[in-house]
């Protein structure tokens, strides 16, 4: 089971947050993905398998999604809302 811990996570155009995700039970050989649903609004760097940097774009939203890469799939996503910058 993966869980982003961040429930409503917002972002600044030009600015980063980082977002965390627990994994249920933990495995050691799990490798985590990171996607971005809309790259034009916000992009993902992955820092480990626990830990992703979001870089806000333009303002809107971005649904991320982490994905641990397995025959079955186990996924979470949560949506980042980015506002413009003042």
């Amino acid at each position: 089971d993966l869980e982003f811990v961040e429930e409503s996570p917002e972002v600044t155009v030009g600015e980063k947050i980082t977002l965390h995700i627990k994994s249920t039970p933990f495995q050691a050989n799990d490798t985590i993905t990171f996607t971005s649903g809309t790259v034009a609004n916000a992009t993902v760097t992955k820092v480990d398998n626990r830990t992703v940097e979001v870089t806000g774009v333009k303002a809107g939203s971005s649904v991320i999604t982490a994905s641990n890469g397995a025959a079955t799939p186990v996924t979470d996503t949560v949506t980042v809302t980015v506002n413009a910058a003042e």
